[in-house]
């Protein structure tokens, strides 16, 4: 038996996408098409490296987490990954913007839901606005 880490492989759909970039070509797409396909593709890429990351070092990867700073009560800029990461961005971009005025930095945290709460909501919401 190996003591050998097994790495995750890429995943079929990312390598497809990836082959699509293998020259600069647009086939006639427009570019938010473009950016879209191409945002895909590095978000495959940081899946993958998070999984490969998590494989060479159980329990040791650490968690995503997603700031906004707003001015004014509106979003300016934000920030997504791994929380130090994050977390300095979201300083950095605090950093730009604080040159416009106050702002605020938000953790944004997500909590899991089920549909059949997410419709009772929005029938409360309905009954409560006639």
């Amino acid at each position: 038996m190996s003591d050998k880490t097994v790495l995750p492989t890429l995943q079929p759909e990312l390598l497809r996408l990836i082959s699509r970039y293998g020259c600069a070509r647009y086939d006639g797409e427009n570019e938010v098409e473009i950016q879209h396909r191409w945002l895909l593709l590095i978000d495959g890429i940081k899946d993958y490296a998070r999984a490969v990351l998590a494989a060479a070092t159980p329990g040791q990867v650490e968690a995503d987490a997603e700031f906004e700073i707003l001015q004014d009560d509106h979003p300016v800029a934000s920030s997504f990954g791994p929380r130090a990461r994050a977390a300095r961005e979201a300083l950095h971009y605090a950093a730009q913007y604080a040159q416009d005025g106050e702002l605020t930095i938000v953790e944004v945290t997500r909590k899991a839901i089920t549909i059949d709460a997410l419709k009772s909501a929005s029938v409360s919401e309905q009954k409560g606005n006639v």
